[in-house]
């Protein structure tokens, strides 16, 4: 069961990651380039190159687990070093500082019935 609390904390790696990157690279990374932990309690954030795709590292008390998303249009804008819960909920949702301006992203058309 994937659970955040509020007072999360994300680090981001400004290297871009190759997205075929797994536990073993993404968590080599978190020590090496972050000069962290990858089993404290952080999420750990990771781009491509074309930041149309995110990566998100974390420790969920047994093991490593992955989230990941791509965007079928559009790209993440350009975050900053640490992000607390809302900061990367916007950075996800593409929203850019004011709520109301929001990144472009792809939509299913609704179907009505």
């Amino acid at each position: 069961m994937i659970s955040f609390t509020a007072n999360l904390k994300a680090f981001v790696c400004e290297q871009p990651v190759h997205m075929r990157s797994s536990f073993n690279a993404l968590s080599g990374m978190v020590r090496n380039t972050l000069e962290m932990s990858p089993t404290s309690p952080y999420l750990f954030v990771f781009f491509n190159k074309n930041r149309n795709q995110v990566k998100i590292l974390y420790w969920d008390r047994s093991g490593y687990a992955i989230w990941a998303k791509r965007l079928e249009t559009g790209r993440f804008c350009e975050p900053k070093k640490e992000l607390d819960y809302a900061g990367l909920v916007m950075l996800l949702e593409g929203v850019v500082g004011d709520p109301d301006h929001r990144k472009k992203r792809f939509e299913l058309p609704i179907k009505s019935m």
